[in-house]
């Protein structure tokens, strides 16, 4: 009885490990928006796969991008999705399957005049409707896709949306 309470312990220890990771590491990085010589390139750190319609694929953005390289991989480097087309982008599944936490991004860019640039970085995706992450301690704002325009992002009350 004592061994099956210590593992029952571990266990509740463990899920909520992983939802105070999500939380802190949501926005433990900014997202990428990056200006070069005849174009830019934009990904958001955060994208709510949750089917309303509003954030639920993560793309690359931008414009004087000859060829891309976009992958998803999970924290400790399973690929999850690999697309060389700006306009596919992750659905946040893998396998049919949802996939909510903080996922890392390799980015290989060759410019219109001729440069390569190499991102990484992360992203957090929530796809579970009813999830909420309390923003107070963000050391970056979180930045959805539709909140960029032309010259950075449009800030967002993040209270109606997605923090508790």
């Amino acid at each position: 009885m004592k061994t099956k309470l210590i593992l029952l312990f571990i266990a509740i220890a463990i899920i909520s490990c992983k939802r105070n990771n999500i939380e802190s590491d949501c926005c433990s990085e900014p997202a990428l928006s990056e200006q070069f010589t005849g174009g830019f390139i934009r990904i958001p750190n955060i994208f709510t796969p949750n089917g309303d319609g509003l954030n639920d694929i993560l793309y690359v953005r931008g414009n004087g991008i000859k060829n891309l390289k976009f992958v998803i991989k999970t924290s400790l480097g399973k690929k999850l999705f690999e697309t060389t087309d700006i306009s596919i982008g992750w659905d946040g599944t893998y396998k049919n399957e949802k996939k909510t936490g903080i996922f890392k991004y390799e980015l290989e860019v060759e410019t219109i005049n001729g440069d390569n640039i190499e991102k990484k970085g992360k992203v957090c995706c929530i796809s579970e409707t009813d999830y909420s992450i309390n923003c107070e301690n963000c050391e970056f704002d979180l930045i959805f896709d539709d909140q960029f325009n032309g010259d950075g992002y449009e800030p967002m009350n993040f209270k109606d949306n997605i923090c508790n």
